[in-house]
This record gives structure tokens, C-alpha cells and sequence, in this order.
């Protein structure tokens, strides 16, 4: 009669305890199976509608519904900004465009060789060169925060 399959136990329990709450208003003169039938329609209908409603609300959970990171990840994030700041300012002009364009830009060294007209095994090994300086810097930075 459209129970949920997980409720169908339950419904016909609930028949159950009307038809032996309502025993004594049977009507001898009409057919049990079809006073049984009209009640297990109205159980059938009241389960059907319960699931109806429990379908139609979003059940909560523990996620953020507000996409933005929380207050202590846009510190985290605004920080870490500021310190990688600090550190490409200190690199030369040259290294730290091509850390930009290759590691933040996301460019690719043919790229970045067209747009600064650079052979591109130049480009390689200046990039191998910065990376290595900014990786200098880094540890640096770290063992300096670390103690």
C-alpha cells in the first residue's frame, strides 16, 4: 500500500494495536476483512505521509553551509600570504618574477620563455636558480620560527 519497505514492520504493528483498541466498535454486521482493510489503509496513508514530510525537510548536519573558510583558516591563509611576501621580496627582481609566473601564475616554462623572450634553457635554469634560493629562504624562515 506504499509503506517504505523499512516501515512495513512497523505499519503492521500499528494495525495491530487499533484493531485491539477499537475491537469493541466493530459492526457484526459488516465483514471483518473489510473493517481490517479500511484500517490498514489508514495506517498505510499515515506512514506514507509521514514519509512524505521526513523526505521534504534536509536533515542538518555538521558542514558549514557558508563557503568562506572560518575566521582562524582566512588568518591562517592571510599570514602565510604576508610571510611568502616577505620572502620573494627578498630575492631579486629576475627570481622572483619567474617563481611568480611558474609557481603562482601556474605558467609553463615555454610560456614564460615567449613572454619574457628568454631562450627557454635559460628559463630552466633560472627557475632551477630561484627555486633553490626561495628554498634557502625557507628553511631559513623556518628554523627561525621553529625555536
Amino acid at each position: 500500500m506504499g509503506v517504505p519497505e523499512a516501515h512495513v514492520d512497523d505499519a503492521l504493528q500499528d494495525v495491530f494495536v487499533v484493531v485491539y483498541q477499537r475491537l469493541n466498535e466493530f459492526d457484526q454486521h459488516a465483514r471483518v476483512t473489510t473493517w481490517l482493510f479500511q484500517i490498514a489503509l489508514h495506517v498505510a496513508s499515515n506512514y506514507r505521509r509521514k514519509n512524505k514530510r521526513a523526505q521534504a525537510h534536509t536533515p542538518l548536519t555538521n558542514e558549514l553551509l557558508d563557503p568562506r573558510p572560518s575566521p582562524l583558516a582566512a588568518a591562517q591563509t592571510s599570514q602565510q600570504s604576508v610571510e611568502l611576501s616577505a620572502l620573494l621580496s627578498e630575492l631579486g627582481d629576475d627570481k622572483r618574477a619567474l617563481l611568480v609566473l611558474a609557481d603562482l601564475e601556474e605558467m609553463t616554462v615555454p610560456e614564460i620563455a615567449d613572454l619574457t623572450n628568454t631562450p627557454l634553457n635559460t628559463v630552466y635554469t633560472r627557475l632551477r636558480r630561484a627555486r633553490a634560493a626561495f628554498g634557502a629562504l625557507w628553511q631559513t624562515h623556518r628554523q627561525t620560527h621553529d625555536e
